[in-house]
């Protein structure tokens, strides 16, 4: 999925860095400015939450759009807890992703 998201938005003319899991994420944007991550809420070795939570820690701004399969409710408390720009649920409906995008940067 990261990968078909990443030709996704490549196409779309964005310059797109890729990362495993949340640790790599977030050693990636100690070293870059970084102006969006798109990330996934279950990751291995660093979850979305803890991506997010160690990003603020860190004095990173950056919009973070989180993807998951979660229904609507917990969307809606993810967006109001947890300072996130978007939420977009499992499917991903890639319309919605690149008017988000849009719209963000």
């Amino acid at each position: 999925m990261r990968e078909i998201l990443a030709e996704l938005l490549e196409a779309e003319g964005y310059r797109v860095l890729q990362a495993c899991n949340g640790q790599v994420a977030l050693k990636l944007l100690r070293g870059v400015r970084a102006d969006l991550v798109v990330a996934d809420l279950m990751m291995p070795v660093m979850n979305g939450w803890r991506l997010i939570s160690a990003m603020r820690d860190g004095r990173m701004d950056t919009p973070v759009i989180l993807v998951t399969g979660y229904m609507a409710q917990e969307g809606r408390e993810i967006l109001m807890n947890r300072e996130v720009a978007a939420f977009l649920a499992k499917p991903i409906d890639v319309h919605r992703l690149l008017e988000i995008v849009a719209r963000i940067l």
